[in-house]
């Protein structure tokens, strides 16, 4: 954090004349090289956009239909529980350290499940949380992870280093009875996980994530662990996701036979995969099975926005949620009584809360969180911008303009190229970076996936 804050106001000092002291002391961890002097003033002006707030979807609470997010008030992210649309943020958790994520019981919420670290280490554990304190379910040394809930709510998934150190071994568990911990199934290898039980909690459907073309899928007997692969793990083939529906129907996310990942019926036994015919173009990111099966909401990565549709099962009709503000949806989840919540982030707002009726399709805005002061309304929307490379195919990204009455004419541009070979920039808040935009006057560039691999190439060609 502070290596960020240190960075924007540097360059934000840059466009400003040398003042005389006081100036802000940088941390002491620092090494500063050529780095000209911070004023007060200056501090105080990017402060703002330093202080903002988001919330995190993480589920409902079946016995109080309340809505269960992450949030920071204090040094990291913690639990609270919202009542209502605009309802206070009722605190649940009080660590040192970050909560990584939370879970209800499904059904009764009778018990909350947390997974969390010690600074920062990734070394997750996971508690059961009960006013306000933390019981520890696992071994304290291992790393463990949140798989998935029987759909009754009795057992919970997980998986876990604990034999060896190396390798994600499946184990369950009732949070209410620690002792009842088990290993279902060892394994080779740090990619594995449950997707989901079927609906009698007898076995599950379990995905073992390779490289990132390829997912083997596995049926899993609960009770010995025995596993069946699904479909011919010779091919490479992306799952996405894979959830059962009530009659046990496996829904998952593909790219079987296509460039991109589309939602379908996969056959747990022959291992065909069915698709939806609705939608060709563009990743199916996420989706989420509603309770009683008639309905699944998915999110189609649609040239980096985030579009929420609803699949009627039955009839095969597609609707889509239209007059969400632009930007990425995360974490879609359907309530026992039918409400979808999600969490939305756009350039005008941090990440927040939101719930969809599905029956009219009018969605509720259930947190809004803070910016420190500022208007985000006031925010930059981006601009896709499409070009032709040199090698004639089209690339793109996302360009955030000054204000052109604020800061006419020609201004400076920063392009700032993400890491990771399949990452992909996408329109969300920028925090700090709207200093750079809207006090500053710089424009800034996020080029897409496509555009970063032609300029791989284009620097790598013979000259």
């Amino acid at each position: 954090m502070a290596l960020r804050i240190l960075a924007l106001a540097t360059l934000a000092a840059m466009a400003m004349p040398a003042l005389a002291d006081p100036v802000v002391t940088p941390p002491a961890a620092l090494m500063l090289d050529q780095v000209p002097p911070v004023p007060p003033s200056l501090a105080d002006a990017t402060r703002p956009y330093l202080e903002y707030r988001a919330a995190a979807f993480e589920g409902w609470n079946a016995a109080t239909k309340g809505a269960l997010i992450t949030t920071r008030f204090g040094n990291v992210p913690q639990l609270h529980e919202v009542a209502m649309p605009g309802g206070d943020r009722r605190q649940l958790s009080f660590e040192a350290d970050r909560i990584a994520a939370g879970s209800w019981a499904p059904k009764k919420g009778d018990v909350l499940v947390v997974q969390k670290d010690v600074g920062g280490s990734e070394f997750w554990q996971l508690y059961t949380l009960s006013n306000g304190r933390l019981s520890l379910l696992t071994d304290g040394k291992s790393r463990n992870e949140l798989n998935a809930w029987s759909h009754n709510g009795q057992w919970l998934a997980y998986t876990s280093t604990r034999r060896n150190g190396a390798d994600d071994d499946i184990y369950v568990i009732d949070p209410r009875d620690p002792k009842s911990d088990r290993l279902v199934a060892q394994v080779q290898g740090g990619g594995w996980s449950v997707q989901d039980f079927t609906a009698d909690g007898t076995s599950a459907v379990v995905a073992n994530t390779l490289p990132v073309a390829k997912t083997d899928l596995y049926f899993m007997d609960i009770e010995t662990g025995q596993m069946r692969p699904i479909g011919d793990h010779k091919k490479a083939i992306a799952y996405g996701g894979a959830k059962f529906s009530y009659d046990g129907i496996l829904w998952v996310t593909s790219d079987e036979g296509s460039d991109f990942l589309r939602l379908g019926r996969l056959n747990p036994n022959s291992g065909v995969f069915t698709p939806i015919a609705a939608v060709t173009k563009g990743d199916v990111e996420e989706f989420d099975v509603s309770v009683d099966g008639k309905l699944i909401a998915f999110v189609v990565n649609e040239e980096g926005v985030s579009r929420l549709k609803l699949l009627d099962t039955r009839t095969g009709e597609v609707r889509s949620v239209d007059g969400l503000p632009s930007g990425v949806i995360a974490s879609l989840q359907f309530a026992p009584w039918g409400t979808l919540g999600f969490s939305l982030t756009g350039a005008g707002t941090p990440s927040d809360v939101y719930a969809l009726d599905p029956a009219t399709l009018a969605v509720t805005r259930w947190t809004s969180s803070e910016t420190g002061g500022l208007d985000a309304s006031k925010n930059i929307e981006p601009t896709l911008l499409k070009v032709k490379s040199f090698d004639g195919q089209e690339v793109s990204g996302f360009l955030y303009r000054p204000d052109p009455k604020k800061f006419p004419g020609k201004r400076p541009l920063i392009i700032n190229i993400h890491g990771g070979p399949e990452g992909e920039s996408r329109p969300v808040f920028l925090g700090r970076t709207n200093y750079l935009i809207n006090e500053l006057g710089i424009a800034v560039f996020y080029p897409q996936r496509p555009w970063l691999d032609r300029l791989r190439q284009a620097l790598c060609r013979p000259r």
